[in-house]
């Protein structure tokens, strides 16, 4: 009996129900990013399905070294505008972090047309290779912005848009252009199809974003932020993203080049399937970070230790029941209905089974590291899970 209020006054803590609300967008977009993996593993060569989570490995490590952390330090530039009364700042910032972008994109395009082209590598001898990795280098620039304007859409206090547009709009616009593929049976255009719902998802939340600077009154300001300053800030948050990402791609690159794209399939079934649990602690991540920020700016050390135990708490609490779910419930039943080819490898139910006992421990030991010092650049770390 004395749990039921303890429970109702949980929900209703500001940053439980947000994180909960949060939590609820990316669950719904963890499942459409399931859905896309059924229709494909049903309806698509293993060859296909492969291509599909080489794609996606390649364009989170060549964004992520492309944004430099540029998307997470975003939250941080603007708390530190509101904690100083300059919110309107981050209209140059904006502009700056966009012109950086763009420069390291053409300096991985230049690095990219030198390796393959420059130098006889074996690696991009493979026609069918070549293909994938100049679809994703032209999927670059607008994935890249996309993902900056999600954090952008959060500084500006739109966290649920943010989450509409990561989840919903990017999972959800290409489940659609899917079931189209299958319905005409064009699925061997599915990569295509893919780069067009991320232009799109670039497109529109550019424009939402060019709307709301234009409503942010002018103000000269002597000093702004400065290029030096922005990649200063920037770099260090990318490093812990970027290790990760490389180790992730590094199995995939080895795989694709002795065995091919087909394994590939198996292993990406695993890694996205085991990735579910990740999405708890980035939806507290989404939901604490611009007020860390803030609250670290105006030193109020009370407050920010306040918040980051109720977060790792938070995230303790909806971890576990979860792990036991997805180990105990989820597999038999997606067994049920997942194509029998991959679920039958016996690479894939390793790889799952031992991924989700460590994302638990993982997860509650990142929250809790976060102190006033390196709270921006433990951040990062967490992005990596939900992608």
């Amino acid at each position: 009996m004395r749990l039921s209020p303890l429970f109702f006054k949980a929900l209703k803590d500001p940053i439980t129900k947000r994180s909960l609300s949060v939590l609820f967008l990316r669950v719904l977009g963890s499942g459409l990013q399931i859905l896309i993996l059924l229709l494909l593993t049903n309806y698509a060569s293993e060859e296909l399905v492969g291509q599909y989570n080489f794609f996606n490995s390649t364009i989170l490590l060549l964004s992520s070294l492309t944004l430099l952390g540029m998307n997470t330090s975003f939250l941080q530039f603007v708390g530190k505008f509101e904690a100083y009364g300059s919110f309107g700042k981050i209209v140059s910032l904006y502009k700056r972090k966009l012109i950086l972008l763009v420069s390291s994109y053409l300096l991985v395009i230049v690095t990219y047309i030198i390796l393959s082209n420059g130098f006889e590598i074996e690696y991009f001898q493979d026609i069918q290779l070549m293909s994938v990795l100049d679809k994703a280098l032209i999927t670059l620039l607008p994935f890249s912005i996309a993902m900056l304007n999600f954090e952008v859409l959060r500084a500006f206090d739109m966290l649920y848009i943010s989450e509409l547009f990561r989840n919903i709009g990017r999972f959800g616009l290409f489940f659609i252009f899917l079931c189209v593929l299958i319905l005409f049976d064009k699925i061997s255009i599915v990569l295509d199809i893919f780069v067009i719902s991320i232009l799109i998802l670039a497109i529109f939340s550019t424009i939402l974003i060019v709307f709301k600077l234009m409503k942010i009154k002018q103000v000269y300001v002597k000093e702004k932020t400065s290029f030096i300053e922005i990649i200063k800030v920037s770099f260090p948050m990318s490093f812990s993203l970027i290790s990760l990402l490389i180790m992730q791609s590094i199995d995939v690159y080895t795989l694709e080049y002795y065995y091919g794209f087909e394994i590939i399939a198996y292993y990406g079934i695993a890694v996205k399937i085991s990735a579910i649990v990740g999405i708890i602690l980035t939806s507290i991540n989404a939901t604490i970070a611009p007020k860390i920020s803030e609250l670290y700016f105006k030193k109020d050390k009370k407050t920010l230790r306040l918040i980051i135990k109720k977060a790792t708490l938070l995230n303790a609490t909806l971890s576990l029941p979860l792990i036991i779910l997805i180990i105990f419930f989820f597999r038999p039943s997606i067994q049920i209905i997942w194509s029998k080819l991959y679920f039958s490898s016996k690479r894939t139910k390793h790889y799952f089974d031992r991924s989700n006992s460590k994302r638990f421990v993982w997860s509650s030991w990142i929250i809790s590291q976060y102190d006033f010092k390196t709270i921006f650049s433990s951040k990062d770390i967490s992005l990596c899970i939900s992608h």
